[in-house]
């Protein structure tokens, strides 16, 4: 019989890439006017802008020009420098002379960190912007989101001032934005804006994943237990796909701590019954592509059980099997936690 450690071992299996970077090769001759790239033929154009900006983060652009096998293109120098990017049709920087000269099938691609022109936007700029290539395509909306103020103190901050805060999880899958409802959850919205803004979360992992069900996370990322429980606050909110949620020891409803669970699906027997406190923001349906990622990254490890039952009888009902089935592979971890002001609606 094949034993559980080596279920679990094939299931806790790291699977890692790595990004490859190849140099930009490009010969550079005299002055081109800028024509618009989407009505020549021989080449295509892509610009590639994370839809959330988080002011003090990297914010990287990636420009990629490639070449048809037909014959080489001239473009203007400045097609993949930051002065391509254009946000509400204005270039973010100024552009220089130049030609950019490309052979027959040559790619350039080049990543541009942004973020200080990120840093540079008024305070009460619009909280979205348009961004398009200078050569033309289609625009991109982007989310600007501004940091919480440093110095502040969540666990005394009064009830009425915690929902002008909200939560970036940057995660290896993506980023999720989340709300938090304060207005019936007060002290679960006010443990996880202090947790976050604290770093608690920093580096932690997903350790429990089920498709059709939720994803769960939120231990220590540096081992740390968590400050402090949390009593119940049960309320009518439902707990449907993207609903942030209060892990807890057993049934001992007043022992909510660090632990957190955001709904895959509807579960309609948690409704009352566990504390639901946010959400994925409903105007950012990235959140629930990240969402979808993180669960797709158990589903290896079904397949690889039935393989297993093969050979040997397996009790899939087993705690220890079901920690393994249940374990994401590669591992899914939130890089870092931010607390963002909310946008201004207006």
């Amino acid at each position: 019989m094949i034993s559980l450690t080596t279920i679990l071992s094939v299931a806790a299996a790291l699977v890692t890439a790595q990004e490859v970077k190849a140099p930009i090769p490009a010969a550079v001759t005299p002055q081109l006017e800028a024509r618009n790239a989407f009505d020549q033929q021989g080449y295509t154009l892509r610009i590639d802008a994370p839809d959330l900006a988080l002011e003090g983060e990297p914010w990287r652009v990636t420009i990629e020009v490639i070449v048809g096998p037909e014959r080489g293109v001239e473009l203007p120098l400045w097609a993949i420098t930051s002065a391509a990017v254009e946000v509400e049709a204005r270039p973010i920087a100024e552009r220089v002379a130049g030609v950019l000269a490309l052979a027959p099938l040559q790619r350039v691609s080049t990543t541009l960190d942004l973020s200080a022109w990120v840093a540079q936007r008024a305070p009460d700029a619009p909280s979205t912007f348009n961004v398009r290539h200078g050569l033309g395509g289609e625009s991109r909306a982007v989310q600007w989101l501004r940091r919480a103020e440093k110095g502040i103190d969540f666990m005394t901050l009064p009830v009425e001032q915690l929902g002008d805060y909200q939560v970036v999880l940057s995660t290896t899958a993506g980023s999720m934005w989340l709300e938090l409802w304060s207005d019936v959850a007060p002290n679960h919205a006010r443990n996880f804006l202090d947790l976050a803004y604290t770093g608690f979360y920093d580096g932690s992992k997903f350790h429990r994943v089920i498709p059709g069900f939720m994803i769960q996370g939120g231990r220590g990322g540096d081992g740390r237990q968590a400050p402090r429980k949390v009593n119940q606050e049960f309320s009518t909110r439902r707990h449907v796909a993207g609903v942030l949620s209060a892990a807890r020891l057993g049934s001992d409803v007043d022992s909510a701590t660090s632990e957190f669970f955001v709904m895959h699906k509807p579960t309609p027997h948690l409704d009352g019954q566990y504390t639901a406190y946010g959400a994925l923001v409903a105007g950012y349906p990235r959140g629930l592509e990240v969402l979808e990622s993180v669960v797709g990254s158990v589903d290896a490890n079904m397949k690889m059980l039935n393989e297993l039952k093969k050979a040997a009888p397996i009790d899939d009902r087993n705690g220890l099997v079901q920690m393994a089935l249940h374990s994401p592979n590669p591992p899914q971890s939130i890089v870092k936690a931010t607390v963002v002001k909310a946008p201004s609606k207006r």
